[in-house]
């Protein structure tokens, strides 16, 4: 075996197209379903989730889902 050879990845991966198959299905499936982080500027009036917020309310299923509206008076980072 050359070293060309030893270095050409279809000799040691025989299976190689198949991995590119299920990836692309992978990708067929699973981008659709990500949503992009929408820019939100200062002054926009957003509702907040209250997953992990503690609240007085000592039962989950009869507290509030979400707080707000908040007003945004400064962003932190584009994901924040």
């Amino acid at each position: 075996m050359t070293f060309k050879e030893y270095l050409d990845i279809e000799t040691h991966c025989p299976h190689l197209q198949e991995i590119k198959t299920a990836n692309e299905a992978y990708e067929k499936f699973t981008n659709p379903q990500c949503e992009l982080t929408p820019d939100w500027s200062i002054g926009t009036m957003v509702w907040v989730k209250t997953e992990n917020i503690k609240t007085k309310c000592p039962s989950i299923k009869f507290d509030h889902q979400m707080l707000g509206p908040f007003k945004i008076i400064k962003k932190v980072s584009s994901h924040a």
